[in-house]
């Protein structure tokens, strides 16, 4: 992202950290899977859903080191992403083409969250 990220409204981020978990929830929602299946399935919109709250949370936060905490969490969760969906590809619940875009959507939210983290870590610790 080319403009710093602080703690205020980011519609662009909000936007695409809840259509990460609308593509998520539309994309699971036709799978008719096997009982084996239902965990990682119900895993995967979990921390898919997380990323979106838990982003709404931090930019609604009182201070840095809560911002901090929060996009640490955000970053988690779109990393467990990206876990969910490689699993669920592994044991062909899902399968690769389909959701190249969704995982490609993931990935990149990792590298901007990262960043982010980064940024604000040394902005936090700077405070201490």
């Amino acid at each position: 992202m080319e403009n710093q990220i602080t703690k205020t409204n980011h519609p662009d981020l909000r936007e695409r950290t809840q259509l990460l978990a609308s593509r998520i929830y539309e994309h699971l929602s036709h799978k008719r899977d096997s009982l084996l299946g239902k965990s990682p399935i119900q895993q995967l919109l979990r921390c898919s859903s997380a990323v979106a709250a838990n982003f709404r949370s931090a930019i609604q936060g009182s201070s840095d080191a809560e911002f901090y905490s929060k996009i640490c969490l955000v970053t988690e969760g779109c990393d467990e992403t990206l876990f969910w969906l490689d699993f669920l590809a592994r044991i062909r619940v899902l399968d690769d083409a389909e959701i190249a875009g969704i995982r490609d959507e993931a990935e990149d939210l990792v590298k901007i969250f990262t960043k982010v983290r980064v940024r604000f870590r040394y902005r936090v610790e700077s405070l201490e």
